[in-house]
Order: structure tokens, then sequence, then C-alpha cells
């Protein structure tokens, strides 16, 4: 659960501050790519923001309500993955994760989220899985749907990223529709 070899030279390694230099540039170098459908990408204007981050994620996990992972691929820090109990009484996590443009449209995303998935109903005895991205946010929306999420509804103007209201797409996946 800690660490692991995916496929395709992808691995996931917990999140951990000895890497928030590393993530910051790689956020820093992406800024525009990345902050084009994400509010907290503005906000993070150094590695202190990063490692705050981090400490919360390790809180999260220490308190078994989640996981956060950095995703490499061929080695390099990519993106970011994580989850989160989002509703305790019903068991349910949300997914949240961002990669690099260089890292993108190579289905790295997708064999993430199922992987994290897995973990979820394996080590968090999850019972659904939710994924909320802008609707224009096509790359993020066909992870969802590659990853077998169901479309369960849209929330209307419901995020602002840079003065800009969005539509979000909210995405589920029941444990028993899971097919690894």
């Amino acid at each position: 659960m800690v660490y692991m070899k995916l496929d395709g030279g992808v691995e996931l390694e917990l999140v951990s501050p000895y890497n928030a230099d590393e993530i910051y540039a790689l956020v820093d170098a992406n800024r525009d790519y990345l902050a084009e459908y994400l509010t907290w990408v503005d906000e993070t204007k150094g590695p202190e923001e990063v490692l705050a981050s981090t400490r919360r994620s390790l809180e999260t996990f220490a308190a078994m309500k989640g996981v956060a992972y950095v995703i490499k691929v061929d080695g390099a820090i990519a993106g970011r993955i994580s989850m989160w109990l989002s509703e305790e009484r019903a068991s349910v996590y949300e997914i949240g994760y961002w990669i690099a443009e260089a890292a993108s449209s190579r289905g790295v995303m997708t064999r993430c989220v199922d992987e994290l998935v897995r973990i979820g109903i394996e080590n968090l005895n999850a019972e659904k899985f939710e994924i909320v991205c802008v609707v224009g946010n096509i790359a993020s929306n066909r992870v969802a749907q590659k990853a077998g999420f169901r479309l369960e509804g849209t929330r209307r103007r419901s995020q602002i990223v840079r003065g800009v209201a969005y539509d979000m797409n909210c995405y589920g996946l029941l444990r028993g529709e899971y097919a690894r």
C-alpha cells in the first residue's frame, strides 16, 4: 500500500515531505496547464504549500481515512493522486488527481485510479468512490469513464477557477461495480 509498481513504468509512492521541492517544481513548470481547472494551483506559491498538503495527507493516512501518492513515470514524479473519506457512514471516498502535461493522454491516470479503487476496497472497506471534475475537462472526465465510473449528475456553476464558474460532473463507482 505504501509503494507499488504498475505496468508501463508507472509507480505509486506514498507522499513524503522529502519530495515537496520536486512536486512544487513540477507544479510550477505546469502552472498554466494545471490552473485551468484546479483551484489550488494559484495558491501554491512555494514548496511550503506542498509540504502542508503532504502533512494533511499523511494525517489522513494515519487515521486510516485515505491515502495520497505521488505518481512516477519512468522514475520521475509526474503527478499526484489521492483518496479521502468524504462520507463516513456510507464509506464513500472521493478521488482527486493531477498530472503534468507531458505525462497526460498516456493512460497513466486511469491505471492509477484503478489501483486506488482496489486499495480502497481491500484496505479501507470502501463502498463507493466518487470523482468530481469540470465538465469541460475532457481528459479528467475520460479517466473517470475509462475507470468504469458512471456519471451521476452535474452540479451547475459549483466551482470558480480564476474567476470562471464551472459546472462539475459527478461520477460514482460502487464496490460491486468494480471489475479489475
